[in-house]
C-alpha cells in the first residue's frame, strides 16, 4: 500500500477563525478609545501640577532675593489672563511663556496677596478662581493669616466653563 505524502500542503485559516480574530481586535479598539480622553485628561493634570510646582518654586526663589512677590497676572483683551509682566521679570529664573501655560494649553494664573508696597490687593476678577471665599474677602485685619501667600491655578480644561478647580490650585 502506497502513502500519498502531501508534502508542502499546509493548512490555513478558517473564515470563522479569521473574524473571531477581527472581532477581538475591534473590542480591544474600542477599550481603547472609550478610556483615551480620561487618560490623556490625567496626562494634562499630571503635567499641569508638575508646572505649577516649578512656578511656586521659582516664585519662592524670587521672594528670597527680591523679598517681595512678583507682579499679579492680569485680565488682557478678549478677557483672556496677561502674564507679561510677571514673565519680565521672571525670565532670571528660567521661566518662560511656555512655562505658564498648563496641560491643555491654557494660561496659569498667579495672584499675589500683597501688593509692591505691602498693601492687601486681592484680585477677584481672575478666570475660574478656585480660592475660598475666606481668602477672596479677606481684610487687613486677617494680614496674620494671608500675611505671605500666593495662589497659582489652571483654568482646568475648558476656561470658559467657569468652574474652579481646586485641585488645580497651588496655595503657598
Amino acid at each position: 500500500m502506497k502513502h500519498l505524502n502531501r508534502c508542502g500542503a499546509t493548512r490555513g485559516f478558517t473564515l470563522v477563525e479569521l473574524m473571531i480574530v477581527i472581532s477581538i481586535i475591534l473590542v480591544l479598539m474600542g477599550m481603547v478609545v472609550a478610556i483615551g480622553p480620561a487618560i490623556m485628561n490625567e496626562v494634562h493634570k499630571v503635567a499641569t501640577l508638575s508646572k505649577l510646582n516649578m512656578l511656586e518654586q521659582a516664585i519662592v526663589r524670587y521672594n528670597n532675593k527680591y523679598d517681595t512677590f512678583p507682579p499679579d497676572s492680569e485680565m488682557g483683551e478678549g478677557n483672556k489672563v496677561d502674564n507679561e509682566k510677571f514673565l519680565e521679570v521672571m525670565d532670571e529664573f528660567g521661566i518662560k511663556e511656555e512655562s505658564m501655560t498648563d496641560g491643555w494649553g491654557n494660561a496659569i494664573v498667579y495672584d499675589r496677596v500683597r501688593d509692591e508696597d505691602g498693601n492687601l490687593e486681592i484680585n477677584k476678577d481672575l478666570p475660574n478662581d478656585p480660592r475660598d471665599e475666606k481668602i477672596l474677602e479677606a481684610d487687613d485685619e486677617d494680614e496674620e493669616e494671608i500675611h505671605q501667600k500666593f495662589f497659582l491655578w489652571s483654568q482646568g480644561p475648558d476656561p470658559k466653563s467657569g468652574i474652579p478647580r481646586k485641585d488645580l490650585l497651588k496655595e503657598h
